[in-house]
């Protein structure tokens, strides 16, 4: 019976694991479409993504993130984003816990899991907003005060443009880090890109 309780509990994990990888191709790629988009139009461009979060853990998820920040940085187009979960805690609350509590408490990989889970949810907001200049609001219930926040645009917007002459063209994802040589200045950048793959 242990057998097969494991079975459907891998089938189920699976699944899930499929349906968040679905989710995660669709929003990005109807974000990566509607800044194309407004790279036609005139005027302050700017896309306000409002998700409970959600996560980027494959390589071809790396990739479309990539891609979104690509197209909103040659159609100009500034994303804000709002965390719709509010207020939340990484620690797990009386609902998420099983029916034995005790023994739940005694396994730190299943609240660590929880908690790296709830942050990793919001990372790609942050992320999204920092790479194009926006404003990522998140953890907090003031959802009113949030809308009035993202509305404002950034103060200065650079473009740093970086050759790939020499970088493989693997599809692989490169980490960027990017420091400012002067106190008191705040920096949002995009955190990273993805080569482009010559063989697609």
């Amino acid at each position: 019976m242990t057998s097969v309780a494991e079975g459907i509990a891998t089938q189920a994990a699976r699944r899930a694991v499929a349906i968040g990888d679905q989710d995660v191709h669709v929003t990005l790629d109807f974000v990566r479409n509607v800044a194309r988009k407004l790279g036609t139009l005139p005027g302050e461009l700017m896309i306000v993504l409002v998700s409970p979060g959600f996560l980027t853990l494959s390589p071809e998820a790396m990739v479309e993130k990539s891609q979104v920040l690509d197209a909103a940085a040659e159609s100009d187009v500034t994303i804000s984003t709002l965390d719709a979960r509010g207020l939340y805690t990484t620690s797990l609350d009386a609902s998420e816990r099983g029916a034995n509590t005790a023994l739940d408490l005694q396994n730190p990989g299943i609240a660590q899991n929880h908690s790296n889970t709830m942050e990793l949810g919001e990372d790609i907001l942050s992320e999204l907003a920092d790479g194009t200049g926006g404003t990522c609001f998140h953890n907090e219930n003031d959802l009113e005060g949030g809308f009035q926040k993202l509305a404002a645009a950034p103060e200065y917007v650079y473009m740093i443009k970086l050759s790939l002459e020499k970088v493989k063209q693997d599809g692989s994802y490169h980490r960027l880090n990017i420091k400012l040589d002067k106190d008191g200045l705040k920096l949002q950048a995009r955190r990273g890109y993805s080569a482009p793959n010559k063989g697609k």
